[in-house]
């Protein structure tokens, strides 16, 4: 079914699993690595990767709105026990 509108630029799920893989990769930013010291490092990083993997770079915005939910998901993953997901 076609839902109508232009075509997504790049897969979003597979720049999701690209997020998670940087950021277990290099832990939660840190002021003490100037090579992953704030969210602005992943979101060059993704675009790179975009342009690498698919061709196009999304615009930073469109990068920011896509990462912001992810990144809130892995740091809840982090902060998670077993048996108890909601900590």
């Amino acid at each position: 079914m076609n839902k109508g509108g232009r075509p997504p630029v790049v897969d979003w799920e597979v720049v999701k699993y690209e997020v998670f893989r940087l950021m277990e990769h290099h832990a939660n930013f840190s002021p003490d690595d100037p090579e992953w010291n704030a969210q602005a490092r992943l979101e060059e990083k993704i675009e790179d990767f975009c342009r690498d993997k698919f061709g196009m770079r999304p615009g930073r915005t469109t990068i920011q709105d896509h990462i912001a939910p992810w990144l809130r998901e892995w740091k809840q993953g982090k902060t998670a026990t077993p048996g108890n997901p909601e900590t």
